[in-house]
Order: structure tokens, then C-alpha cells, then sequence
């Protein structure tokens, strides 16, 4: 049981550094859309921390997404485990406040 906890580990560390280290603004979500994890990457992109995001975010409810029209697509990811691959356009100097969970002044 240990070694395969240890292993476990290993595995989820190695993970962890791939999506890190990667060029490319990465997000998790859990299966109710909530950000569990983001990359570097994808801070500097959104100019955000984890603290504005992580466990406060939630995909499914992003108006952002929706305008855009890929929330059909989003949902199919979390309802029938489908794979989607979009690039959804955010300026952040219009980012409403909801979306990434910061308080409105």
C-alpha cells in the first residue's frame, strides 16, 4: 500500500510540473466547473492569482464563455466527458467582476 502511494505521488508531482511548465494557459476544473488549478501561464494571461480564482471560478456560469458560444461545447466536456480544444478571447480591462470571482467595487 505504501509503495503504491508513493507511486501515486510521483506520478501526480510529474503531472503537476507538466502543466507548469507548459507555454500554454492551462486551467483544471472539477466535474461542477469550479478552477481547482491553474498554470503559470494562464495567470499571466488573465493577469490573475489563485487566490481570485481557485475555488471560486466556475466555467459553466462565465459570461464570457457563453458570449462567445462555446458554452454548448463546455457543457458537453462536463455532461458527456467530450474533449474540447478552443481559444476564447478575454480583454481583461473588460472582465466583469463575477467571472473570476473579484469583488465588484
Amino acid at each position: 500500500m505504501k509503495k503504491a502511494l508513493e507511486s501515486l505521488k510521483s506520478s501526480e508531482a510529474f503531472l503537476n510540473e507538466i502543466i507548469d511548465q507548459s507555454p500554454y494557459a492551462i486551467w483544471i476544473s472539477d466535474s461542477a466547473g469550479t478552477m481547482i488549478k491553474l498554470n503559470e501561464a494562464c495567470r499571466r494571461s488573465l493577469k490573475i492569482s489563485d487566490e481570485e480564482v481557485v475555488g471560486k471560478y466556475n466555467v459553466l456560469k462565465d459570461s464570457i464563455v457563453r458570449d462567445q458560444g462555446f458554452m454548448p461545447m463546455v457543457q458537453s466536456v462536463f455532461e458527456q466527458g467530450a474533449t474540447a480544444q478552443f481559444e476564447i478571447k478575454y480583454d481583461t480591462s473588460q472582465l466583469e467582476a463575477s467571472n473570476f470571482g473579484k469583488q465588484s467595487p
